[in-house]
């Protein structure tokens, strides 16, 4: 029957979440032995960057992170290390922090626009103090030389809009021309409406990507392949993948059944690229799905003993 009971509310929590009238979509599971007085583990499925400070504070066991390279900045802020972290395994997402600016201002680097330090109307997500978006965008403009208060000072005025920038509100913005700049990421989303609207993506200049490359983070393209509409391919800074993670020093059965879980249950799981996980991109720092930490030995082991691993 302990069976039974969890199987349904594994199954009802599975289901909410899967729903998109229901907005509480992200999922806490703590586990335990029948009759214990504590709970043993906890599950964390929220993609925050603060999530990464209950796992250093063993309040959780296993949580996911987006993006993946976001792990060290959050450990800092924090006050913990990365050392302190490992990884499991990342789920693939390809994807890019995107700073457009109205074509009209003539920017075409980020460096530029610090330089012009034009009046300007920003949107930046709102509704999500915790996404690592609003950390990544800190850490980039503190490596080109300013912050958003800095841009405030300078007479942008910035509005937090509800909603990725592909949904109704921020493209309404982008196409009525009601704001001159916009930054997010899941820009293969709205990168489309961005061109089509009058808007230009900033490239980050080398050695402004040299600062963020020593703080954990990584380059990345915004390229033509994917997206035609674009005059030109985009230096930017990587936003990809989903990591599981867990604090290094985590027990080791603990790992090795979670991996083993995910091993069982891969092609039962749903990701955006369709059902069933790809292990083997997955765990082999694949562009789509970084690991910029070292494994839990555990995870290791267990890869490589269902012969996965690729890379060293």
């Amino acid at each position: 029957m302990a069976v039974v009971r969890s199987g349904v509310m594994l199954e009802v929590a599975r289901t909410l979440s899967a729903s998109e009238t229901w907005p509480h979509r992200q999922v806490a599971i703590d586990l335990k032995a029948q009759g214990a007085s504590g709970w043993a583990a906890r599950l964390y499925a929220s993609d925050a960057w603060d999530a990464v400070g209950d796992v250093l504070a063993r309040r959780a066991d296993v949580a996911i992170l987006n993006p993946a390279t976001v792990v060290a900045a959050a450990a800092r802020r924090h006050g913990g290390s990365v050392e302190e972290l490992a990884a499991i395994a990342t789920i693939p997402s390809y994807d890019q922090l995107a700073i457009a600016v109205a074509d009209r201002f003539g920017i075409t680097t980020v460096e530029e626009l610090v330089a012009a330090k034009p009046a300007m109307r920003l949107s930046l997500r709102g509704g999500r103090p915790n996404h690592s978006v609003h950390i990544v965008l800190e850490d980039a403009l503190a490596a080109a030389g300013t912050s958003v208060s800095d841009m405030r000072s300078w007479g942008v005025e910035i509005s937090y809009d509800e909603g990725l920038a592909q949904q109704p509100v921020r493209t309404a913005l982008m196409r009525d021309a009601a704001v001159d700049a916009v930054i997010d990421e899941g820009v293969y989303n709205w990168c489309h409406t961005a061109i089509a609207s009058g808007f230009r993506f900033l490239q980050f200049g080398t050695r402004t990507l040299a600062r963020l490359e020593k703080q954990g983070y990584r380059r990345s393209i915004l390229g033509r392949d994917l997206h035609p509409e674009l005059p030109a391919d985009v230096l930017t800074v990587d936003f990809s993948g989903f990591m599981l993670y867990a604090r290094a020093d985590a027990a080791d059965d603990l790992v090795e059944a979670f991996c083993e879980a995910l091993v069982e249950s891969r092609n039962r799981i749903i990701w955006e690229g369709g059902i069933g996980l790809p292990l083997e991109r997955m765990v082999n720092d694949a562009v789509d799905a970084p690991r910029p930490i070292p494994f839990h030995p555990a995870a290791e082991r267990t890869w490589r003993r269902h012969g996965l691993l690729t890379s060293t």
